[in-house]
Parts: structure tokens; C-alpha cells; sequence
């Protein structure tokens, strides 16, 4: 995706907290000449130096269509809010759009072994919800095999890393310090949560 400058960040640590924060993503890939994507939650863990996602699909949607080592594109997109040219100290401005998104470029692995789909279920378990980890170690061997079998489970080992955090970074300080006053007071959860990203970025700013 296009990043101006100011807007890049090149860790990959807080790219990890980012997806882990916001977990739900966009899977994004070509088949048969048509861009196709579906909506998913992801587990995001490193493996030695490399970012690893780990979901499932519907078997019967074939978007991965069985095949391994299939490039692929992870998108992740939240918060976001509308900035309001009040804040600004010019009257010849417009409104713009604050968000943070991530996108992620791997090879998608997928695990046809029992061990490894249930691997990445239990992955899934204890990230989202531990406290259903008890019930579900009490299902039935029975219900879990035919879970499995209506599931492709998989992995996406990143290759790339793209953060864009666009948040006024190129307003000066009183412009900033106003849309935050704003945003972080804000009772919609998104303006309130861009407010928030803001507000820690401002503390590394050096203007």
C-alpha cells in the first residue's frame, strides 16, 4: 500500500501488537483471474524472527483452493475516524481520515495433520477466550473430528510488513493537541481509540 513518509512505521514489534489488539483481518488473494477475500480473526505470534498467522476457513469456501505456498494478503484495519478541518488554523482546509492499518504479505501454509489442526483451534481458544479452554477439552473426540473436517486450517508465514499510522503527523502541535482533546473525549469508540493512538505517538514526537 502507498505510505507517505511520515506516516511509516517500520517496527515490527508494534506492527504484532497492532494485529494482537485487532485481531479480526481481511485474507486477500487471486483466483482465477478475480481478487477474492473473507473475513477472519488471526492469531499473530513470532517464530524466531518471523510473524506467523494462524487461522481457519470453511472447507467449503474455496478461496485457498488446497493449494500451499500461496501468496497471499492479510489486511487489517482499525481504528478510524473522521478529522474535522475545525481544527485546523488555516480556513483553506479540508477533512481528512485517521486510521491505522496493517497489511502482510506471506505464503500460506496449509496443516492437513489432525495434530496441527487442532493445534491452531487451541491457538485460537486461549487467545480469544481461555476461559472456554475447559469445556472445550470436554467435547467429544467425535464432535472434534467432525469439526476438523468441515474446516481448512492454516498458516501465514509474513514475508513483508506494511504499517501506515496516519494521525496528523503533519499538522503541527496545537492542530494535534486539538484533535486529540476531541477524539479522546469522543463517546464513538473508534474517534475515542485514535484519540488514544495519537496521544502515545505524541509522546515520541520530537516536534
Amino acid at each position: 500500500m502507498y505510505i507517505p513518509k511520515a506516516y511509516q512505521n517500520q517496527s515490527p514489534e508494534e506492527a504484532l501488537s497492532f494485529i494482537q489488539t485487532f485481531p479480526f483481518g481481511i485474507l486477500a488473494n487471486q483466483q482465477n483471474q478475480k481478487m477474492v477475500a473473507t473475513h477472519l480473526p488471526f492469531v499473530a505470534e513470532k517464530e524466531g524472527d518471523r510473524l506467523v498467522l494462524f487461522s481457519h476457513i470453511a472447507k467449503l469456501n474455496s478461496q485457498l483452493n488446497q493449494k500451499s505456498e500461496e501468496e497471499v494478503l492479510t489486511i487489517f484495519s482499525e481504528p478510524h475516524s473522521y478529522i474535522s478541518p475545525s481544527h485546523y488554523e488555516k480556513t483553506d482546509s479540508v477533512p481528512t481520515w485517521n486510521y491505522v492499518s496493517a497489511h502482510l504479505y506471506g505464503k500460506v501454509v496449509l496443516l492437513h495433520e489432525k495434530d496441527d489442526q487442532l493445534l491452531v483451534l487451541e491457538k485460537m481458544i486461549r487467545f480469544f477466550e481461555k476461559e472456554y479452554e475447559s469445556q472445550w477439552k470436554s467435547l467429544s473426540q467425535k464432535y472434534k473430528t467432525a469439526l476438523l473436517a468441515e474446516i481448512i486450517a492454516f498458516k501465514i508465514e509474513v514475508h513483508e510488513i506494511q504499517l501506515q499510522e496516519k494521525l496528523s503527523q503533519d499538522r503541527n502541535k496545537k492542530e494535534r493537541e486539538s484533535i486529540i482533546h476531541k477524539t479522546s473525549k469522543s463517546d464513538k469508540e473508534n474517534e475515542k481509540t485514535i484519540g488514544i493512538f495519537m496521544q502515545k505517538k505524541e509522546k515520541t514526537s520530537k516536534t
